[in-house]
């Protein structure tokens, strides 16, 4: 956190030397208010500063977490320019928690001819940690083909709220697990007991089918963190993972400079997105099973639209998913797709879906 040089700015310009004042946004991953091991910086949330005159300058963090202010003693086309009280105050969007104390918080500025910019601070902003609400949706059909739908967060029964699209959404805030049981017209009970995360929840229907049972074996976790280098694409080659692959592209999280690909990469650094926004398969010759993953959009206006997974079968939709993704979160689709020998990734609109920690299963 602090100053950082803007590199613009050439030595021995006559221009008035500037800096950045920043303030640092970080996606708290174990929401407990401290920037600590495995965080990870955020890009896209506005940061608004109010100046000594009232008038206000907003900057978005960028891919290091940086929300950054030109400094500059007397330039009055850059942000800061004035000696005297500046305020800074995070703008969270909804669906969004502030992790630490400091919601809004001063600093005085007074002139120093010898400092770099002529002006400097008493103190530097704090860091501000982000975290999404932690929900769970449930698709519309498994509420209609069940008597009732019950979420608890430990012995605390979570009420339920219509979503947009037809499906249920539960406040999982504060959940380490979750209960859900399915309490069918007809026959037993299906309890589901759900390891919430750091990430919203999204489950499968098929989550809840009694007839489905685990093979021994343990999935694979495809995390894309060994096919590409920070400077290169990489197009998932058949094999990796020992699972066939076309137009899903590899690539280092930083390189396109997006807000979707940074705040998208669950672990590591790599993450893997439809190529060009066309439809990506996963396949083999013998039936596998698809237990889950995390998705999200790159861009804001994919938003718009619905991201499809599908389940296939000698051919034949076996499975199918509408998401409704966001593109400075990811969303943990739990799927439990038992004996498919395709899944197909893709966008309505075709704008590009990010893809991580794939969870396969052969038989």
């Amino acid at each position: 956190m602090g100053f950082a040089q803007d590199s613009s700015e050439a030595a021995g310009s006559a221009k008035p030397r500037k800096l950045h004042f920043s303030r640092f946004v970080f996606l708290d991953l174990n929401r407990d208010g401290i920037y600590d091991m495995g965080d990870r910086p955020f890009a896209g949330l506005s940061v608004k500063l109010t100046k000594p005159d009232g008038s206000e300058a907003i900057a978005v963090s960028n891919l290091a977490g940086f929300a950054n202010w030109n400094m500059s003693a007397g330039n009055v086309v850059e942000p800061i320019y004035m000696p005297g009280i500046h305020a800074s105050e995070p703008l969270v969007p909804d669906g969004w928690i502030q992790t630490t104390a400091s919601i809004a918080e001063e600093v005085v500025f007074r002139l120093m001819p010898e400092a770099p910019a002529g002006l400097v601070a008493d103190a530097t902003f704090s860091f501000v940690g982000v975290a999404p609400y932690l929900t769970l949706t449930i698709p519309g059909n498994l509420s209609r083909q069940n008597a009732s739908v019950d979420v608890h967060n430990g012995d605390r029964l979570v009420e339920g709220a219509a979503g947009q699209y037809g499906d249920y959404i539960f406040d999982l805030s504060g959940a380490q697990t979750a209960t859900v049981t399915a309490r069918p017209l007809q026959g037993k009970p299906v309890v589901r007991r759900i390891e919430v995360g750091n990430y919203p929840l999204h489950l499968s229907e098929s989550l809840f089918d009694p007839s489905t049972s685990a093979p021994d074996n343990a999935p694979v976790v495809v995390d894309f963190e060994d096919l590409a280098t920070p400077n290169m694409l990489r197009e998932t080659p058949s094999g990796y993972g020992g699972f066939n692959w076309s137009n899903l592209v590899t690539t280092h999280e930083r390189t396109y400079g997006l807000r979707g690909h940074l705040n998208n990469t669950v672990s590591g650094e790599f993450v893997a997105y439809t190529s060009s926004g066309y439809p990506a398969s996963v396949w083999l010759d013998t039936t596998f099973d698809f237990l889950g993953g995390y998705f999200a959009v790159s861009h804001a206006e994919a938003e718009k639209g619905m991201a499809v997974v599908e389940g296939l079968r000698d051919g034949e939709i076996v499975h199918s998913e509408a998401l409704r993704l966001r593109h400075m979160t990811p969303v943990h689709f739990l799927a439990n797709w038992n004996g498919i020998d395709k899944l197909v990734i893709r966008h309505e609109h075709y704008w590009q879906v990010v893809v991580d920690d794939l969870a396969l299963r052969k038989h």
